[in-house]
């Protein structure tokens, strides 16, 4: 399976899938996966990518500018409830890597939320290190996890 570029076409029934999948910072309660999507369209960097199974994109993972103009960030992740437990969420943070990897990009960040024990887990697999946490900012009070990981000896 090919990490590619998703339209908004593709994108739009994961939009709805995964609209409250996503977990809102105390400050914006009402942050979705489309909103997120509408705030970034006109970041450099931005992107949606996933992969498409029989003519259907089936998982997503955004692309965002990093702090620097050799970094990019990871913003939300989304794999249908019918294509999960085959490692597609892991595998798509694999390829993201690799992609920006081969694209000179030094770093990727990201963040998750401490009750996420899987997504911490696949970026901690795959090399990611924690460089900060700011407790008791989702809504639910759970603590959000930033993590990096540097590109420098990867390609």
């Amino acid at each position: 399976m090919k990490l590619e570029r998703l339209n908004d076409e593709q994108i739009a029934p994961l939009l709805v899938e995964s609209e409250h999948a996503f977990l809102p910072a105390k400050n914006a309660p009402n942050e979705t996966a489309t909103s997120l999507i509408k705030k970034f369209k006109s970041d450099a960097n931005f992107n949606v990518f996933g992969y498409i199974v029989d003519n259907r994109a089936v998982a997503y993972i955004m692309a965002l500018s990093g702090r620097k103009e050799d970094e990019v960030a990871i913003g939300p992740i989304y794999v249908t409830k019918n294509s999960r437990g085959k490692g597609l969420g892991k595998q798509q943070v694999a390829d993201f890597i690799q992609l920006f990897a081969e694209k000179n990009f030094k770093s990727i960040y990201t963040k998750t939320w401490l009750r996420n024990a899987t997504s911490r887990h696949c970026f901690e697999s795959l090399g990611f290190f924690e460089i900060g946490r700011k407790d008791n900012d989702r809504i639910d009070g759970d603590t959000t996890i930033s993590f990096a990981l540097s590109l420098l000896h990867r390609k």
